[in-house]
């Protein structure tokens, strides 16, 4: 049955797969801070097949902190951090509430119909 909530991209589940299988189980710090950066440069460059430009592949090989070099030339290129921060939090709200409001109207659906039947056994 297709749950009306939180059905992530075929990107995310195939990240998440990927991860699952080098560590067994997935914490929220492997794709939410800096290793989590460096996961998923390597599944988009890797799984994903987007290629790298020389300029981004050879600081970031070369780095000993691949999430800080990963940011770097990030920053190099011009992408605007908190711009990209404040984008990624509007939509992850967006997506929770959406989310939660889909799960609060199974909730309320099931909520229903077991009211419906006690309602209906009362009567009998």
């Amino acid at each position: 049955m297709r749950k009306p909530w939180a059905q992530p991209s075929n990107s995310a589940t195939s990240a998440l797969r990927l991860l699952l299988q080098r560590w067994g189980y997935v914490e929220v710090e492997r794709v939410c801070s800096g290793i989590g950066i460096t996961n998923i440069y390597e599944f988009l460059r890797d799984d994903e097949k987007i290629p790298e430009r020389g300029e981004t592949a050879e600081p970031i090989a070369s780095s000993k902190d691949r999430a800080e070099a990963i940011v770097g030339v990030a920053l190099n290129a011009g992408v605007n951090i908190d711009a990209l921060g404040a984008k990624l939090q509007s939509e992850g709200a967006d997506s929770f509430v959406k989310s939660w409001n889909g799960l609060m109207q199974v909730i309320s659906s099931k909520t229903a119909s077991l009211d419906k039947g006690a309602t209906l056994e009362a009567v009998r």
